[in-house]
């Protein structure tokens, strides 16, 4: 009855957070047509590189080094099983893709970065994993952290 229940799922909201890959990849749903993941994790240390952030490129290699150790696994687990569900998706409609949603509220410096056209990290490699049956959007909240 449940899986009955996820097969008529249109739209899906997630806190992101550990596991969440494997709570996407039980999803069975071949109508998802947007998934929402809300302020990704790994982000509020800064996940993307601009001298203006007051962090050494030395700093924030350390911190990619921190996400290859501890956080990729959780990446990759995460952009499989949204590139499942929308695969399935786009099976069963042609032509037409999921869109998978990273609503995030930036520091004042990353929203600076985002606008003169960084990408962030979690987001380039969300955008490897998924591949081309989803279509990836970040959404800024407006109330910007210090």
């Amino acid at each position: 009855m449940l899986f009955e229940a996820c097969n008529a799922l249109q739209e899906v909201s997630f806190s992101f957070g550990s596991y969440i890959g494997w709570l996407l990849g039980s999803i069975p749903s071949n109508s998802v047509t947007l998934i929402r993941l809300r302020h990704p994790e790994g982000t509020t240390t800064g996940a993307t590189y601009n001298s203006c952030w007051g962090y050494s490129p030395y700093h924030f290699e350390s911190f990619l080094n921190d996400l290859v150790r501890f956080r990729i696994p959780e990446y990759e687990r995460l952009g499989v099983s949204i590139r499942k569900i929308a695969r399935r998706f786009s099976e069963c409609h042609r032509g037409l893709k999921t869109r998978v949603q990273l609503i995030y509220p930036p520091s004042k410096k990353e929203a600076q970065a985002i606008a003169n056209g960084e990408i962030p990290f979690f987001m380039a490699k969300l955008e490897q994993e998924l591949g081309t049956v989803a279509t990836l959007e970040l959404d800024l909240l407006s109330a910007v952290r210090d």
